[in-house]
């Protein structure tokens, strides 16, 4: 059987998206954790400040690509199963 050159062209490219996506978060979810990790230093006699507006940005952004990761492993998913490639698996992490 004549494997599907379509499919898979599609497959390989959806999962180039959504390795540079993955990546992007990763970044992003470091950043906001590097912040977090700053604001819960204890020191007797310095305050340190949290900057909470450039975290919602981040975690605003963490939330779209997440979205559009799903979207993204959904289209891999179609494609892999018509080309014969692996799909992407799909956890979900309680706090």
């Amino acid at each position: 059987m004549e494997p599907d050159y379509e499919a898979l062209g599609r497959y390989y490219a959806s999962l180039e998206t959504f390795n540079e996506l993955s990546s992007k978060r990763h970044r992003l979810s470091g950043e906001l954790c590097r912040m977090l990790s700053h604001s819960m230093e204890r020191n007797n006699d310095v305050l340190t400040l949290f900057d909470h507006k450039t975290a919602r940005m981040l975690l605003e952004d963490i939330i779209a690509l997440n979205a559009h990761l799903i979207q993204v492993a959904e289209h891999i998913n179609r494609h892999a199963a018509e080309c014969g490639k692996p799909k992407i698996r799909t956890l979900y992490r309680k706090g």
